[in-house]
């Protein structure tokens, strides 16, 4: 795989791990649970949840 194909899968990876993380926070998970799921940063978790408020 080129250079520019592995750093669009992991972009799609990241974009994967940020809409599931939104769905979870909708539902009331809380950021560790997220964290193990999705393999987000805390702080990442942080910005997603001040994003949708």
């Amino acid at each position: 795989m080129t250079e520019l194909g592995k750093r669009l899968k992991d972009e799609g990876k990241k974009e994967k791990a940020i809409e599931t993380a939104k769905i979870a926070i909708k539902k009331g998970m809380d950021n560790q649970t997220i964290n193990e799921l999705t393999g987000l940063s805390m702080e990442d978790i942080d910005l997603i949840r001040e994003v949708l408020k």
